[in-house]
């Protein structure tokens, strides 16, 4: 089930910083160094790789370390999660073999993808990513406060 509402039109340009912090392992799997990122984002404290050996999803692991409603946006073009980056939530992207991205912004012609070992967004042209991610499900999960 998916939730859309009409908003004014979104900024042609939005970046979501995510704050330097405590980090987790460099040797934990990209999709638990970029839940960790997203929680520096929010401002909250949660042992994500602790969740993660739990046998969490990153579902759970949002909703329950956030106190979040997760949305499966699974399907969706690529200026369709404009919406949420615009409103403050960054987009979990995972592909078939199970690596993600976190998308954390955009601007006219780009998404910026979260980099965990630099900090600073990779840009990747949004036509090649809205081909990569399709190729790949277009699987991508993200949050309403």
């Amino acid at each position: 089930r998916r939730v859309w509402h009409r908003t004014a039109k979104d900024p042609a340009k939005i970046t979501l910083s995510v704050p330097k912090g405590a980090e987790v392992p460099q040797d934990a799997p990209q999709e638990v160094r970029l839940l960790g990122a997203v929680f520096r984002y929010e401002n909250a404290e949660t042992d994500v790789m602790r969740l993660s050996e739990k046998g969490l999803s990153a579902r759970e692991i949002l909703e329950q370390g956030l106190g979040v409603q997760t949305l499966d946006l699974e399907g969706c073009l690529i200026k369709q999660l404009y919406l949420f980056l615009a409103k403050g939530s960054p987009v979990l992207a995972v592909d078939r073999n199970g690596d993600a991205q976190l998308i954390v912004g955009y601007d006219a012609s780009n998404i910026l993808l979260f980099d965990p070992e630099g900090g600073a967004p990779a840009r990747l042209g949004a036509e090649l990513a809205e081909k990569r991610f399709s190729e790949s499900g277009s699987v991508f999960l993200t949050y309403v406060k």
